[in-house]
C-alpha cells in the first residue's frame, strides 16, 4: 500500500520490550499501593507481602522502570528521534501517579490507565509512521496512522469499562 515504517524487528522488539517492562513496573507498584485492597477483594492473588516483600517489589519496580525507559531512550536515539523518550516518561510516571493518587478520584484515574493502554497501540504509529513521513508519502502514512489511532481508541473505550466493572467488583475493599 505504499506504507513506509521506520523500525527493523530489533527495533520494533525494543519497542515492545520498552513498553512490556513499564507496563510490568506499573502492575507492581499498582500491586504495592493495593495491598490492603486486596486482602479484602482478592485474598488469594496477593502476591506483594506473601510472595515478594514490599521492599523487593519495590526494588523491581525501580529495576523494570529503569530497564524500560532505557530501552525506550536506546529506541528514541536510535532512530534520530530523542524527543520521542518523552513518551517512555510520561507513561512510567503516569503509571506511578496512578496508582499512588489518581486511582482514588472518580473516573479520572480510569481514563489515565485507559489512555496508557491506548498509547501502548498507539507508539506503533509513532514509532513506525511518523519518522518517516515525508510530503510524498503523507497522505497514506496519515490514513494507516489513523487506522492505529482507531484501535488505540477501541483499546480506550474497552479498558475504560474494564475498569469501571473492576471499581464495582472491588467497592467492599476500596471502602474499607
Amino acid at each position: 500500500h505504499g506504507v513506509f515504517t521506520t523500525l527493523k524487528p530489533f527495533g520494533f522488539n525494543i519497542l515492545v520490550l520498552a513498553t512490556l517492562f513499564i507496563a510490568a513496573a506499573g502492575y507492581v507498584i499498582n500491586d504495592i499501593y493495593d495491598l490492603e485492597i486486596d486482602r479484602v477483594n482478592k485474598p488469594d492473588k496477593v502476591v506483594v507481602g506473601k510472595y515478594i516483600s514490599e521492599k523487593n517489589a519495590l526494588t523491581l519496580f525501580i529495576i523494570l522502570n529503569i530497564v524500560g525507559v532505557g530501552l525506550g531512550f536506546y529506541l528514541c536515539n536510535g532512530i534520530g528521534k530523542p524527543g520521542f523518550f518523552v513518551i517512555f516518561i510520561m507513561a512510567s510516571a503516569l503509571l506511578y501517579i496512578y496508582s499512588s493518587y489518581l486511582k482514588q478520584m472518580l473516573l479520572v484515574g480510569n481514563i489515565v490507565v485507559s489512555l496508557v493502554v491506548s498509547l501502548s497501540i498507539l507508539l506503533i504509529g509513532i514509532f513506525e509512521l511518523l519518522p518517516v513521513m515525508t510530503e510524498n508519502n503523507r497522505n497514506v502514512q496519515i490514513t494507516f496512522f489513523e487506522i492505529i489511532l482507531d484501535y488505540a481508541i477501541f483499546a480506550f473505550m474497552i479498558n475504560f469499562v474494564r475498569e469501571l466493572v473492576k471499581d464495582i467488583e472491588d467497592i467492599d475493599g476500596d471502602h474499607k
